[in-house]
């Protein structure tokens, strides 16, 4: 049986901090499998070099929906559960929108961090209203990836194809 150490940095109650008891279970369990469901909720952060940002996390889109929807309003009826996640995805829009535009025609700093909070609310509406609709994000994404290869077999081109199709839509 593991004890536990009487100090832990300087606390003379010898009881640990959220944030060490986090760092201590990372260590003890550090090269051991999770579970699919450790993964899909706290999936494990690779630290990209320091000039890039906001950290990457490699994870499956279903495995993100599943964490995701454990965040949803549990009150919200069905109507709820379409028209909350449909609001939220255009007021995300647009407050995506709004940072580009200012940056664009303002003259502000282009923030990529608040850029990418912003995207991923806006993931969060998506899987949130894919669900409602009972899809999976898997099948969205693959539904979408097969009609632009439909439009665009060989890639986009500046000039486009010329066929009705080219039109995103």
């Amino acid at each position: 049986m593991r004890s536990r150490p009487a100090r832990i940095g300087g606390d003379p109650s010898g009881k640990l901090s959220a944030v060490q008891r986090g760092n201590q279970t990372r260590r003890r369990h550090a090269g051991r499998r999770r579970s699919p469901c450790a993964r899909a909720i706290f999936p494990r952060v690779s630290t990209a070099p320091a000039s890039a940002s906001p950290p990457f996390i490699a994870m499956r889109l279903s495995d993100y929906q599943a964490a995701a929807l454990r965040t949803r309003n549990p009150a919200l009826d069905d109507a709820g559960r379409l028209l909350d996640p449909a609001a939220g995805l255009a007021e995300e829009a647009g407050e995506v929108l709004g940072a580009v535009r200012k940056h664009l025609f303002h003259g502000r700093a282009l923030d990529r961090a608040a850029l990418a909070e912003e995207m991923g609310d806006a993931l969060w509406c998506i899987a949130a209203l894919a669900d409602g609709l009972g899809l999976s994000l898997d099948e969205v994404a693959g539904a979408n990836l097969e009609k632009l290869r439909r439009r665009h077999p060989h890639g986009f081109t500046a000039g486009g194809q010329g066929s009705p199709d080219s039109a995103p839509g």
